[in-house]
C-alpha cells in the first residue's frame, strides 16, 4: 500500500481580466481563465515565445438570450432604473420576439465582436435550436426552417404585424459581469433595434451571474432580456430540451412561458403550438425507442425555432491557456464536464 501524496490546487479569483493577464505574462499563474477574446493575440504571442500554451477543443456549451413573457416591471424599475418601461407581456407576442431575433447581426457577432475573423481563431460558431452540435438529435441550422437571420427590413415587417410597432419601450439587456464581448454584442443589438423601430430603446447592463440566477423567479423576473447558457449534465437531448423548452423547465418556468398565460393574453394559436411542442417532448421522454425519441425531440426543436423562443448566439469552442510547465492538459478535456469549461486536475502535473 502506497499512500497517495496530498496535492493542493490554489485558485485565485482576481477582480478583472487585466490582472489575470498580467499574472499570466509574469509567470505567476499556471492556468488562466476568463480572458476576453480580444486578449487572444497577446496569449498567441506568448505562445510563440514559448512562455504560454494554448489548448483548444469543441464543447457542448451554448449561450442564448432569454425573453421574459411576464416581466415584473415595478421590480425592473426598482433595480435597473425608473427610465425602463415596456408592457409586462411584451415578449409573449411571437412576432415581437421574431422582430428582435431578426435584428441581431449574427455574422458580425461571430466574426468581429467575438473575433473569429479578426483574431484568426475559432472561438465558437452560431447555432440555432437548443440541441448542440455533437449531441444526439442535433439538427444543423440549414436543416431547420424559419431560422432568424439579420434582416432589419424583415424585422420591421414582423414588428408592424405584431401590433407593437411605434410603441415606446426602454429595455435593459442583461449580460455577464466583466464580459466585454457580449456587452458589445448587446450594444450592437440595441443600435439595430432602434434602427428597426426608433421607439425601441435598449441598454446593455453588466450583472453578476449569481444575481441573474437569483432573479429567475417565476412571476417575479425583472429581466426583460438576459443572456445565459447551458452546459451538459448527460449526453442526451432531454438535458437541453427539457430545461429550455418544457413548460416547467429551468428557463421557461423562470420566464413565464406557459400555455395558461398565452391563452389568457389572447395568443391562442401560439398556445396551441406550445402545447404541441410540449406533447412531443413528453413523448420523446417516455419512449424507450431511441430513434423515435430523437425524432420527437427534433420535431419539438422545429416548433421552438418557429416560436422564436430564444436568440441563439454561440456554441463555444474551449480555449485553455496554461504555462508550458503544466503537463497532462490534453487528458483533462471532457465536453461532459461543465461543457469543457471545468478542469478536474486529476491528470495535471507541474514541472
Amino acid at each position: 500500500y502506497n499512500k497517495v501524496p496530498t496535492l493542493k490546487v490554489y485558485i485565485q479569483w482576481v477582480k478583472d481580466y487585466e490582472t489575470a493577464l498580467l499574472m499570466m505574462e509574469s509567470g505567476q499563474s499556471d492556468i488562466t481563465t476568463g480572458l476576453p477574446t480580444s486578449d487572444y493575440p497577446i496569449v498567441a504571442s506568448l505562445q510563440a515565445q514559448g512562455k504560454q500554451s494554448i489548448y483548444t477543443f469543441p464543447t457542448l456549451s451554448i449561450n442564448f438570450y432569454n425573453f421574459v413573457w411576464d416581466v415584473n416591471v415595478s421590480m425592473m424599475q426598482k433595480i435597473y432604473g425608473s427610465q425602463y418601461h415596456l408592457p409586462f407581456n411584451y415578449f409573449a407576442n411571437p412576432l415581437v420576439r421574431k422582430a428582435f431575433a431578426y435584428s441581431f447581426n449574427y455574422t458580425n457577432y461571430i466574426d468581429n465582436i467575438l473575433g473569429n475573423k479578426i483574431y484568426h481563431a475559432n472561438f465558437g460558431f452560431h447555432y440555432t435550436g437548443i440541441i448542440p452540435k455533437g449531441m444526439p438529435g442535433y439538427v444543423p441550422p440549414e436543416n431547420l426552417s424559419n431560422v432568424p437571420v439579420y434582416n432589419l427590413t424583415l424585422a420591421k415587417k414582423f414588428m408592424m404585424e405584431s401590433g407593437f410597432y411605434n410603441i415606446s419601450v426602454n429595455i435593459p439587456i442583461i449580460v455577464y459581469a466583466s464580459d466585454p464581448v457580449d456587452f458589445a454584442a448587446a450594444s450592437m443589438w440595441a443600435s439595430n433595434l432602434s434602427k428597426m423601430d426608433p421607439n425601441i430603446q435598449a441598454t446593455p447592463i453588466y450583472q453578476p451571474f449569481a444575481t441573474t440566477i437569483g432573479y429567475m423567479v417565476p412571476g417575479q423576473n425583472p429581466m426583460p432580456i438576459y443572456l445565459l447558457g447551458w452546459a451538459p449534465d448527460y449526453p442526451y437531448p432531454s438535458d437541453y430540451v427539457n430545461a429550455m423548452y418544457l413548460e416547467n423547465g429551468t428557463y421557461p418556468g423562470a420566464n413565464g412561458w406557459n400555455y395558461t398565460n398565452l391563452v389568457s393574453w389572447g395568443y391562442k394559436q401560439e398556445a396551441q403550438e406550445w402545447k404541441n411542442m410540449t406533447d412531443l417532448i413528453l413523448k420523446a421522454d417516455s419512449t424507450a425507442n431511441v430513434t423515435l425519441s430523437l425524432k420527437y425531440f427534433d420535431q419539438a426543436e422545429q416548433i421552438a425555432v418557429n416560436l422564436t423562443l430564444y436568440v441563439y448566439t454561440l456554441q463555444q469552442n474551449g480555449f485553455w491557456y496554461y504555462a508550458p510547465w503544466i503537463k497532462g492538459v490534453e487528458w483533462e478535456e471532457n465536453p461532459m464536464i461543465g461543457g469543457g469549461g471545468d478542469t478536474l486536475y486529476f491528470y495535471l502535473s507541474k514541472g
